[in-house]
């Protein structure tokens, strides 16, 4: 089984999501310095780092999903976006603790995935596994940018 391409991918992803990732610091090491009052601090028309954060956990949920073959498996508005406004620290905490666990369960799965499945496509969408497994790092790079911002303000 070849699986040199999946061991890249997924290296990069550990970097980014709690690594020495190159374009500075790694999702976690922003993270785990946001207090709750920040995660939670909304404004009407920017969404709250909670928010970010939950969104970030439902890609990587939908990657594992249709890794594992779940081709019915689809995002709903409302998992998309969940939206939170309680500043309680155990929940901030537990909402940290779902991210890592969806990046480890990425993680995890990709160490049973070979490189012939990069170039399948992903069922009812109109891109591979490849454009999807690049697209949850960029997207939570994305992410990750506007979560420093908020952090700052």
């Amino acid at each position: 089984m070849n699986r040199v391409e999946v061991r890249r991918i997924s290296g990069m992803m550990d970097n980014v999501f709690d690594g020495a990732a190159w374009h500075g610091p790694s999702i976690m090491e922003v993270l785990n310095k946001i207090s709750p009052e920040q995660a939670y601090k909304s404004n009407v028309h920017i969404r709250s780092i909670c928010e970010l954060v939950r969104h970030m956990i439902s890609w990587k949920i939908f990657a594992v999903e249709r890794l594992k073959g779940n081709s019915d498996f689809e995002i709903t508005k409302k998992e998309n976006w969940k939206m939170d406004s309680n500043d309680n620290p155990l929940i901030w905490n537990e909402i940290l603790d779902d991210l890592k666990e969806s990046h480890d369960q990425l993680i995890k799965i990709l160490e049973n995935t070979n490189d012939e499945k990069l170039s399948e496509e992903v069922e009812g969408k109109a891109y591979d596994f490849y454009t999807l497994l690049h697209g949850v790092m960029q997207h939570d790079l994305y992410h990750l940018g506007e979560i420093v911002l908020l952090s700052k303000l």
